[in-house]
């Protein structure tokens, strides 16, 4: 399943939220827009399993991956899961229906979204053996949607055919859109996801109606079904909820797998572990049982264990609880060794004391407009959407004029660039922001100087 659900899931009734996702009877949902709600909806729909750094649910034991995630949906047994959620900026669109020609909307899609998804891309790159799902709020239509026989089903809002680049080149990668593959013809049944009509209904003056939302596969995969969850009396809605509480309509997609068999894997949850409760370390080595885990804090050898699991974690005890109270906060690993003590994986996780505030701090004074910022922060709170922007003093939270996400991440450093489409930022003071999961909630701020 993928879900948008609306600015955290609290604009209309957060319980619907957790009742869309239980009718829906998805093992696995991709969420957009959680804005630090993930966990809470987990809890509220039923989902042992949850992911921070993707923000995906799901009813199977989660490993963290690189792009994507493992998901053990049999012992021993994996599918790839990726989530996304593309920049609504630049929607193409509103753009054609403003008037835009087609050079100028394709332009806006190599600026935005082409750059977001590129690294997806790489998903591809998996064994063929690997059945991949990616789900998202792509903020695109289909090029399949918009052709020269849909132009004239839709005049309004289709002016001219579009080969929308983001579904064309996850298509050329190799990826399938489950919807299309059920219902492939868009004038029988369009699926319409953007916009759900609320619970109202309700659709703004001129709002653009299109289908944006996905679940894209790939590798042994078989789609049996695709279906529509949305308001009751919405169009092409399969999967009723009253009152329903997106502007996005969900898709839900049933699959027949052949799971490829796991690699070793360790992996603990949540990743960012608030300091004194408990986390689940879990583990696989499909070469042996003799495995083990210990614990060190980050880009330390095994042989500099803080704690060792053998007791807790073993191959007849997948996964056991790590008490964190005896830690101190800050960024450890969990390694998995092989039986003879050689180390076959490893995963980083953190420790975070909630009486300590976010930290932000830029290495070297004196940027220059137009020059990368380097900015490094600590003490994360660990959210898909996180990140740090660039803001005038005293501007609007949705004004940012740069930003960079931090990949759910308790520390590190990223760049943001100091100018945009119109040229370098002007010299002056700014501040930065550590923005919460892509909500309005500011959780530091520090203010600096371009020259």
């Amino acid at each position: 399943m993928t879900f948008n659900i609306w600015y955290g899931g609290e604009q209309v009734n957060f319980a619907s939220v957790a009742e869309a996702i239980r009718a829906s009877d998805a093992d696995v949902i991709g969420i957009q827009e959680s804005e630090g709600n993930l966990r809470r909806l987990a809890a509220a729909a039923g989902y042992a399993h949850v992911d921070t750094r993707r923000n995906l649910l799901a009813r199977f034991p989660i490993f963290d991956g690189d792009l994507h995630a493992w998901v053990m949906v049999r012992p021993g047994e994996v599918v790839a899961v990726a989530n996304t959620h593309l920049s609504s900026d630049l929607y193409g669109p509103e753009s054609v229906r403003d008037g835009a020609a087609l050079e100028a909307v394709l332009a806006d899609e190599e600026r935005s979204r082409i750059p977001e998804l590129r690294p997806l891309l790489k998903l591809a790159d998996l064994p063929a053996s690997t059945p991949i799902f990616l789900t998202g709020d792509f903020n695109t239509p289909s090029h399949r949607d918009w052709t020269v026989r849909m132009q004239s089903q839709r005049p309004a809002a289709i002016r001219y055919p579009i080969e929308w680049p983001v579904t064309r080149l996850l298509e050329n990668a190799g990826f399938r859109d489950s919807f299309r593959e059920v219902f492939p013809d868009p004038a029988q049944r369009p699926g319409f996801t953007w916009t759900a009509g609320m619970p109202h209904p309700y659709l703004r003056p001129r709002e653009t109606i299109d289908r944006i939302d996905f679940v894209w596969t790939k590798g042994p995969v078989e789609t049996l079904r695709s279906e529509i969850v949305g308001e009751p009396g919405g169009d092409g809605v399969d999967i009723s909820i009253n009152p329903y509480p997106s502007d996005h309509r969900a898709v839900v997609s049933t699959f027949r797998v052949v799971p490829t068999a796991a690699p070793a894997l360790v992996s603990v949850a949540p990743r960012v572990v608030t300091k004194g409760e408990d986390a689940l370390v879990r583990a696989h080595d499909p070469r042996s049982e003799g495995w083990r885990v210990v614990i060190v804090r980050a880009g330390a050898a095994a042989a500099n264990a803080v704690l060792r699991l053998e007791e807790s974690v073993t191959a007849w005890r997948p996964a056991g609880r790590l008490a964190t109270r005896s830690l101190a906060s800050g960024e450890y690993e969990a390694i998995l060794l092989a039986e003879d003590g050689k180390e076959i994986a490893r995963n980083r996780f953190a420790i975070r004391d909630p009486a300590l505030p976010v930290q932000l701090l830029i290495p070297v004074t004196g940027t220059r407009s137009g020059e990368p910022l380097r900015v490094r922060w600590s003490n994360g709170l660990g959210n898909k959407h996180d990140s740090i922007g660039i803001f005038r003093v005293g501007a609007a939270v949705g004004d940012a004029l740069a930003r960079g996400y931090l990949d759910a991440r308790y520390a590190g450093e990223i760049v943001i660039p100091t100018s945009t489409a119109d040229g370098p930022i002007a010299p002056g003071i700014y501040e930065l922001r550590f923005l919460r999961d892509d909500s309005p909630t500011i959780e530091a701020t520090l203010p600096f100087r371009l020259f």
